[in-house]
């Protein structure tokens, strides 16, 4: 699933809803963006779909595709593994200068584990290979009416299930922390007394409303955990209530041509009470050196587009986020912090252009709206730095803040050429000790000499 399912254009005006959007068209409240910064959006968009393969052309290769079986060697096409699950069952056999290649117009259901020296990405024609994180299709999996107008199913999942997409996006479920609280349409409740069973509100049937329903719960769906030497191209990420990509104590990882759609929306287990959503994109946590994220779009997240994080000597060293197409986040379309003793060093965020930051599910439904922006630096943070550069961006529209760029240590980020679009009166956000500043007539000279982006260029919308 990409963007081509979301049919609404971005300059037309629609009302949210009273319901906390329940329909996608309506999480889009009244917006007149910017038609230059539309076909900036849009040419950028054409190119993450049809940036080449390169990793097929690599030796040593594994193949997986829907027509293959589980008990083939994967060595060539004909001879493709079937699924994600026997990728996963024979992880052991990967050996440093293999690649994993996945068919294009196929879609997988479920997760990887990522190998060092291993390099992951897609052969065949078509659209990029899709990596679903909800078990199935569930439109005709035995739905019924539990009581009056809440709708289950005898399905139980794995973990917390953080959201429910209906028709690739047209509507979206509204989740509930109790049974109580569900009493609009699509308000849902996941009782992990009881298997992770969800009840959500319908007006009827589930199938005399909709095609399809993807249920997505607290997975990862690409894990990298202390990996060394490891390439992802060109795949598509959806539906699912965790991280798309986590990378954990990381170096020299690439992400590239890559795409994500409906990322996030569980609980964090083991967090605060329990009850604070979350799910990213892309997320760098603790150690990450010599990374680049480039050519990757995300829409609709629930959290961040693209992050890097960490506390205690921890080191975002030599890391590119670059050329990528970041929309409808519900907190920032990159957010970063660093805690105490942590740091960041020679970290580039370079010709990205980031869109609509909490118009999308994660931004109307998350309770803390006021941490929305484009660049999330999580103001309460250390956030120490060393060539630390936001360079030749374009920030276009956010229901908070631009930019939030603080630092305790007084080593903000420097900003340079970078494109700034708001609402006359919006929030333009806070840099270093120049805190709440609006998008009024002189933000030019206040971004200008106050937060030293002497290139920078203002489009009111």
């Amino acid at each position: 699933m990409s963007e081509n399912n979301f049919k609404v254009t971005e300059r037309q005006s629609v009302q949210r809803s009273t319901y906390c959007c329940q329909i996608i068209n309506s999480m889009i409240s009244d917006i007149n963006s910017d038609e230059w910064a539309d076909e900036q959006a849009e040419s950028l968009k054409r190119k993450i779909r049809e940036l080449p393969d390169t990793l097929n052309k690599k030796k040593n290769c594994i193949y997986i595709s829907s027509e293959g079986t589980p008990d083939s060697d994967g060595k060539t096409p004909d001879s493709a593994w079937d699924s994600l699950e026997t990728l996963e069952k024979n992880r052991n056999l990967l050996k440093p200068g293999d690649t994993v290649l996945l068919r294009r117009g196929d879609c997988f259901r479920g997760n990887i584990t990522a190998v060092s020296d291993v390099s992951y990405g897609a052969y065949g024609e078509g659209e990029k290979p899709k990596i679903y994180g909800s078990l199935r299709e569930y439109i005709n999996d035995g739905w019924f009416e539990s009581s009056e107008g809440i709708w289950t199913l005898e399905a139980k999942f794995p973990a917390d299930v953080g959201n429910i997409v209906f028709d690739g996006g047209i509507a979206v479920g509204v989740k509930k922390t109790h049974i109580e609280e569900v009493v609009n349409a699509f308000d849902f409740w996941c009782d992990h007394r009881d298997g992770n069973r969800i009840y959500i509100k319908l007006d009827s049937a589930p199938a005399k409303q909709f095609k399809s329903i993807e249920i997505a719960y607290n997975l990862w769906l690409f894990r990298l955990d202390g990996c060394r030497n490891v390439q992802v191209e060109n795949l598509a990420f959806s539906y699912t209530g965790g991280h798309g990509i986590r990378a954990s104590e990381v170096e020299n990882v690439t992400v590239t041509g890559c795409e994500f759609s409906f990322i996030g929306g569980s609980f964090l287990s083991g967090y605060k009470n329990g009850d604070v959503r979350y799910g990213n994109a892309v997320e760098f946590m603790r150690g990450c050196k010599n990374s680049t994220v480039k050519n990757c779009s995300a829409f609709q997240i629930y959290d961040s587009g693209i992050t890097h994080q960490g506390y205690g000597n921890y080191r975002a060293e030599n890391i590119t986020f670059e050329e990528n197409l970041l929309e409808y986040c519900g907190m920032g379309s990159i957010e970063y912090w660093l805690g105490q003793d942590a740091k960041c060093i020679n970290v580039t965020y370079s010709n990205n252009i980031m869109r609509f930051s909490g118009y999308g599910f994660g931004g109307i439904q998350r309770p803390d709206k006021d941490m929305t922006a484009h660049i999330q630096s999580n103001g309460a943070c250390i956030n120490d730095s060393e060539n630390f550069v936001i360079e030749n961006n374009i920030f276009a529209l956010s229901t908070y803040d631009l930019i939030n760029a603080q630092s305790k240590s007084h080593t903000p980020p420097i900003l340079k050429n970078n494109i700034y679009i708001q609402s006359e009166n919006g929030r333009l956000g806070s840099y270093s000790e120049c805190l709440n500043c609006y998008f009024s007539h002189d933000v030019k000279k206040l971004i200008n000499q106050l937060w030293y982006d002497e290139g920078a260029q203002i489009r009111f919308v």
